[in-house]
């Protein structure tokens, strides 16, 4: 049992057997800009040549933000193996300082679940995110057990396809306290995800906002009954995680052209949803392409849109303010609609969470319930700060 407070040691032996595995089988390398040279084994590589993991390289990791920053046409598959990197990096300095119990078998279960966590996302970023009912995580671990080059890539790695989904797809059964613990490793405040992405998104967009010490931070990383932790004197390195998060949002996710494309592509595919010339089922598994050629085959009726998102031809906004409960965007679209004798959209962007809940092992607290800068109220605030209401026009 992985105690909350309590550093869990296992037998030096156990751990060093797992280290030399991760090192010594892991000898071909792929190049990345941000973190320079990624190991992985033979049967990594193969995972990584799956069609279901090359199509990521097909899909923009930031969907229509390189309308505002140009640079960001990095892709979804540079991020996965990205994230596969901090996962192993995180692994290894737990072992390296005792923590546990892992098996081999869990622990490439998990690289494994790193690697494919994006599996099933759809295309144009988080523009269909709130159009589809099914979430990307559950989606892509059907991909994963019902692809038989991936299945036999996993079992040449000694990985576990049951683990795999179920550390990937939280509505499946963890099973174990082992699966469980993998699970909330790749999920929290300071999870291999968020660490990638933040520095990552970042780096090809040309900004300094998202750049994390992430050595720093994964040298003093804890484990707890509840995933991650550290000590109260590392709580700087978290405020800087979700300060940087703040940021990212404020100036990049949702800046006011990428939020206005985002919102063109909805408001088209929710028109064509509607009127029945697409099911939802229509837009699983696509790349951006494939996404654009089915708006074009099925000529959706507000086709126009999505080419102008394409062409960088966005609509204008009329108006901006501060998001109320309560607030219903479908009557101020049909009222200034009729107003103005033109299309109008209203964005409403989706709640943002500050995952704040990771333990601070001397203090016996999470997080939340320390620090003095992100505390209940403050996170309430950062979050209704960025939650902007943008009304645009053709």
């Amino acid at each position: 049992m992985f105690k909350t407070s309590v550093v869990v040691y296992t037998s030096g032996m156990e751990n060093d057997l797992i280290i030399s595995r991760l090192t010594c089988d892991f000898n071909k390398t792929i190049k990345d800009p941000l973190w320079k040279d990624i190991h992985v084994s033979a049967g990594f590589w193969k995972l990584f040549l799956t069609p279901q993991m090359q199509k990521l390289d097909r899909l923009r990791q930031l969907g229509p933000t390189a309308l505002v920053y140009p640079g960001a046409v990095h892709t979804r598959l540079g991020h996965s193996l990205g994230v596969y990197h901090v996962a192993k990096w995180i692994v290894l300095s737990l072992l390296s300082n005792g923590y546990g119990p892992f098996s081999l078998k869990g622990v490439y279960s998990f690289l494994a679940a790193a690697m494919m966590h994006d599996l099933g996302h759809f295309p144009y970023a988080h523009s269909l995110k709130e159009v589809i009912t099914e979430d990307h995580e559950a989606l892509g671990a059907r991909i994963i057990g019902s692809s038989e080059e991936i299945l036999r890539a996993l079992d040449e790695i000694g990985a576990d396809p049951d683990w795999v989904m179920a550390i990937i797809d939280k509505s499946l059964k963890a099973g174990n306290d082992e699966v469980r613990m993998y699970r909330n490793m790749l999920s929290g405040t300071l999870d291999p995800d968020k660490l990638d992405y933040l520095c990552r998104d970042a780096f090809y967009c040309g900004v300094p906002y998202g750049v994390q010490d992430v050595s720093y931070l994964i040298g003093q990383i804890q484990l707890t009954d509840t995933g991650l932790g550290l000590n109260q004197i590392n709580m700087s390195s978290v405020e800087h995680v979700l300060f940087s998060k703040y940021l990212m949002y404020k100036n990049v996710y949702w800046n006011k052209r990428v939020r206005c494309a985002t919102a063109m592509i909805k408001r088209a595919v929710c028109d064509a949803l509607e009127g029945g010339y697409i099911r939802q089922t229509d837009l699983f598994d696509l790349d951006d392409s494939q996404f654009i050629e089915l708006c074009r085959s099925r000529q959706i009726p507000l086709l126009r849109l999505v080419r102008r998102v394409r062409d960088n031809s966005l609509l204008e906004q009329i108006d901006e303010f501060s998001w109320e409960p309560g607030f219903d965007s479908s009557s101020l679209e049909r009222e200034l609609g009729q107003k103005l004798g033109r299309m109008v959209i209203v964005d409403v962007p989706e709640p943002i969470s500050f995952e704040s809940d990771l333990r601070i092992v001397d203090l016996r607290a999470p997080f939340i319930d320390c620090d003095p800068v992100f505390n209940r109220s403050s996170i309430k605030g950062f979050s209704t700060s960025l939650r902007k209401v943008r009304v645009f026009a053709e």
